[in-house]
């Protein structure tokens, strides 16, 4: 399709009619029948990828492997009245070990220790890397406390703490909920001197944690949970990009189930082709049974395409999204998603990348999902909040920030909340390579998985960016963000537990932003499915036969830009907005959206340090 410019003062003006946001959330009836709701919230597109079986740690409220052989281990607590996080770093080496905190997963910037024990001696450094290529120097000030360091048979384990906030501003890592990149590296002897020496280039790696999130949860040792393996075997496309979607029918079960929790399965291998995998429950009249049973015994279509049927369009509601990096999900105690008698039909949309081309890629990837006919209190339900594939949402290259946003506006959590509000649990952001930050607000199209509960809530969060929020407005004043990432990390997408659960109500709007980064790209950035297109659009749009959008935009002479113009208008021009039900259907309210007028800003407490730190 072609986009309509007019130029003005040297500023790009796409027609607003151009912009199409989307609010799905649960039938208005639904919602106001059930009393309380726990909600999960969802932005954007929801993903997750397979996670290794972890060791129980007694006493410790996290834990992860780092690296893929299994021979790092991380275990930690954070105490968050003291503010204080206490780890335990145990390394199948007798030599050296490092672990550190990065802004970037690389060397530099990095604040790390190195811990041996040799000859009944322990040696214990806080060090950093202020440059590239160098070995990490010691602080001037030491901020960690050695608790224990003990050598076994095999491994080497160190027991230290440190505070979020040391207040060593050159030489230390503040450690808040963003996402942070874990370093580690060990070599396979003590060293000689005082100073660890290189590791090679096997012995260190990288991992993205949320240090400070609560556990996702085990599934219960429960003889009444059953297991529903949700996957479809094929052989990957040779395209850049592959979107491929099929009908899966859950076990017949005689008695109402809740579903409870998953787990995500990628086939060894594939990992590096495997990027994001949706399942969406469907709602379907009863004269549609048959058909898609017929469908569920069919090996799928390419998503979207000219094969997909108009029918599947039934299947809106997102219950589980993964994507690269994601662990799974454990539901709280009190809370399931309903499994009716008699089954019910799913879409799973798996995502896959092959930029080379390689043929013959076999592929099983899919879910474990838990469900029991022991029923919780609580009913879940899903909220998604997101802005629509569309070729006018663009980000041209070479800016350090670019900002995209999605509104969805008061009248429609109007309409679709209960009087007593719903009630979040978790949240998941999701982005491809472009953004550099997102946040959440109540003025943006949701998708919500929702209980009946005053205490249980889940929101995930599907977008693009490197930099992520969602932020909330109501009754005039903005309220703390729903969800905050300055570090978001494309190949860690993961579901977050909230601490607390966070309540909204009729009348909230949410604004949901992605701070995105193209200063790496000479080419425009339009919304699309690719990994390196953003979720905002994408289709292959056509300006003429033989040339598409990208290759217009390309061509625009963009040096005559007025690009802080340009960015003010794709942020606060008006958003046209549309809300749906789990039905598709529209809910009796669309129109234009923009931010809320004369409200502060609400920004984070910051950083307690006394002066001249």
């Amino acid at each position: 399709m072609r986009i309509k410019f007019s130029m003005s003062q040297n500023v790009i003006h796409v027609d607003s009619e151009l912009w199409r946001f989307r609010e799905q959330v649960d039938s208005t009836e639904t919602l106001r029948n059930r009393l309380g709701q726990a909600i999960r919230f969802t932005l954007g597109f929801c993903l997750v990828i397979g996670g290794i079986s972890l060791p129980h740690v007694s006493g410790w409220e996290r834990e992860a492997i780092l690296d893929p052989l299994g021979k790092v281990h991380l275990a930690w607590t954070p105490h968050l009245e003291t503010k204080v996080i206490e780890f335990e770093y145990t390394v199948q080496t007798l030599g050296w070990v490092g672990l550190g905190f990065s802004p970037t997963g690389g060397m530099r910037d990095s604040d790390v220790i190195t811990a041996w024990i040799k000859d009944g001696r322990v040696f214990f450094d806080d060090r950093h890397v202020p440059v590239d290529h160098e070995l990490p120097r010691v602080d001037d000030v030491p901020n960690y406390n050695l608790i224990s360091a003990v050598e076994t048979d095999t491994a080497t384990i160190i027991r230290f703490t440190r505070e979020f906030d040391t207040c060593d501003l050159e030489q230390d890592f503040h450690i808040t909920g963003d996402t942070v990149k874990v370093i580690y590296a060990y070599g396979d002897t003590d060293p000689e001197g005082m100073d660890p020496f290189y590791h090679g280039s096997d012995n260190r790696g990288t991992k993205s944690l949320y240090l400070l999130d609560p556990p996702l949860g085990d599934i219960p040792d429960d003889p009444s949970i059953k297991e529903w393996i949700v996957s479809s075997e094929m052989v990957i496309p040779t395209l850049d990009t592959t979107y491929w979607c099929t009908i899966q029918k859950t076990p017949v079960v005689d008695v109402t189930h809740h579903i409870i929790g998953y787990k995500p399965y990628v086939k060894p291998g594939n990992e590096k082709y495997v990027h994001h995998l949706l399942l969406y429950a469907c709602s379907i009249p009863d004269e549609l049974v048959d058909v898609f049973n017929s469908w569920a015994e069919h090996d799928g279509v390419l998503c979207y395409g000219p094969d997909h049927p108009q029918e599947w369009n039934h299947c809106r509601s997102v219950l589980i999204a993964w994507a690269v990096g994601g662990e799974g999900e454990t539901y709280p105690e009190n809370v399931g998603y309903v499994l009716p008698e008699g089954g019910m039909f799913f879409m799973m949309e798996m995502h896959y990348d092959n930029p080379e081309g390689v043929s013959g890629i076999q592929d099983d990837s899919g879910l474990t999902v838990y469900y029991t006919d022991v029923l919780r209190p609580l009913e879940m339900a899903t909220l998604g909040v997101g802005s629509s594939l569309h070729p006018a949402s663009i980000t041209p290259g070479r800016q350090s920030h670019f900002m995209n946003v999605g509104l969805c506006n008061f009248k429609c959590t109007e309409i679709a909340f209960p009087p007593e509000g719903i009630h979040i649990f978790s949240g998941f952001l999701h982005s491809h390579l472009l953004g550099e930050s997102l946040r959440e607000f109540p003025n943006h199209s949701p998708l919500v998985n929702m209980a009946p509960s005053e205490n249980s809530t889940e929101i995930h969060y599907l977008n693009t960016g490197r930099r992520m929020r969602v932020r909330l407005f109501r009754n005039g004043e903005e309220l703390p963000w729903l969800q905050n990432d300055n570090n978001y990390d494309f190949d860690y997408q993961q579901v977050r537990v909230f601490r607390e659960h966070i309540t909204l109500y009729p009348g909230d709007q949410l604004i949901m932003e992605c701070d995105y980064d193209s200063s790496n790209r000479d080419s425009v950035t339009v919304s699309g499915f690719g990994t390196t297109e953003e979720m905002d659009g994408g289709y292959e749009y056509m300006v003429s036969e033989d040339q598409t959008l990208v290759d217009y935009l390309n061509e625009f002479d963009w040096s005559g830009v007025d690009m802080e113009g340009f960015q003010h208008l794709m942020r606060y021009d008006p958003h046209y907005t549309r809300c749906f039900n789990n039905q598709g259907e529209l809910l009796p309210w669309n129109q234009t959206t923009s931010y809320p007028g004369g409200v502060d800003s609400w920004m984070p407490p910051g950083r307690e340090c006394p002066s001249g730190k």
